[in-house]
């Protein structure tokens, strides 16, 4: 058995806890609280809620690429929309622009459940979301071409 992998342990830092209000587009929401309070790694604890609408992404196989896979084209679905639950990490572009990789599940109004890979931008806020940031002190979660795969990709490393 091969075992691959890439890691670091963190020290758990603060703990942000917020809502974003109708019509603030859920990302860069989440992307603009975090930045205001100083958190520039970590991982999205809890998030749930309603939006109006929702553009994600999802992986397929493909045996024409290098990695064996390709991700869908941007997919988007009318609301309302629940947000069953979401995990996302926190971390920056290789340039250190913000970045999170965010995946949620959610229920349309015909009790129709999907998710997939939640786009930068797209996601307004119907009622409410509640989220919970928790910081991670320790390492770097930085973001870019993955060698192997031809995406981007985090990579992760101590020392922050």
């Amino acid at each position: 058995m091969d075992i691959r992998s890439e890691y670091a342990v963190s020290e758990i830092g603060r703990t942000l806890i917020g809502r974003l209000l109708p019509g603030t587009d859920l990302v860069p929401g989440i992307l603009s609280i975090c930045a205001e309070s100083g958190i520039r790694f970590g991982y999205v604890a809890s998030l749930i809620g309603s939006l109006e609408r929702v553009r994600f992404i999802y992986v397929n196989r493909s045996p024409r690429s290098r990695s064996g896979f390709v991700f869908t084209k941007p997919r988007e679905r009318g609301g309302p929309l629940e947000i069953l639950s979401a995990q996302g990490t926190l971390g920056e572009e290789e340039g250190g622009s913000p970045f999170l990789h965010l995946h949620a599940l959610l229920c349309d109004e015909k009790d129709r459940i999907f998710g997939g890979h939640v786009l930068e931008t797209g996601c307004p806020v119907l009622a409410t979301v509640e989220v919970v940031i928790r910081e991670t002190r320790g390492i770097r979660l930085i973001r870019g071409p993955d060698e192997e795969t031809g995406v981007s990709l985090f990579r992760v490393s101590s020392g922050f």
